[in-house]
């Protein structure tokens, strides 16, 4: 699999009002915390929040990251990002992309960025010949669920999600 550090940005950078969407650089830290909290916020999840620009540095920018992170940015300003981890599928033999965050400012919303960063996404996996692309969306987010189906996606109604958190998680090691 190709370091995401290692591609290109995509977007036509000669136009001042088009976005670039690009891998996550370290410098871009301080604004992925603002807008991981925005997020947290909108999602009413700021009780579970416990990201740090510190946390962030050791998952995206380790030698070996588990995670990948592309940011969307405006005048040089980030205004929006994606994190995603590799799965895999034994079905297919193949690996597959899970969308843990896909969040632009609420203020740079409605002019297709959302639709840039999918795409991006969707350009990144099949350069890797990754087999699928997988995501969550909160049920009583409208807005979202209308978007991914305009994308062609479909909701998986025959699955149930399972979590275990970290406390239930040392609980069930130690069983």
């Amino acid at each position: 699999m190709t370091n995401p550090s290692d591609t290109t940005d995509t977007t036509d950078t000669t136009n001042p009002a088009t976005a670039i969407i690009r891998p996550a650089r370290q410098t871009d830290l301080p604004a992925l915390v603002q807008l991981i909290a925005g997020i947290a916020e909108f999602e009413k999840l700021t009780h579970k929040l416990e990201v740090t620009e510190a946390k962030l540095r050791d998952a995206l920018f380790c030698d070996h990251p588990h995670a990948l992170c592309f940011v969307v940015t405006r005048a040089d300003q980030v205004v929006g990002y994606t994190t995603l981890f590799y799965t895999f599928s034994s079905f297919q033999g193949r690996y597959g992309l899970y969308i843990d965050d896909l969040y632009i400012d609420p203020a740079h919303r409605s002019g297709g960025l959302g639709q840039q960063m999918m795409r991006y996404i969707a350009q990144y996996a099949t350069s890797q010949n990754l087999g699928r692309l997988e995501w969550m969306v909160l049920d009583w987010n409208r807005r979202a669920i209308d978007f991914y189906e305009t994308l062609g996606a479909e909701a998986l109604s025959d699955w149930v999600s399972y979590r275990v958190e970290a406390h239930q998680l040392q609980q069930l090691a130690n069983a």
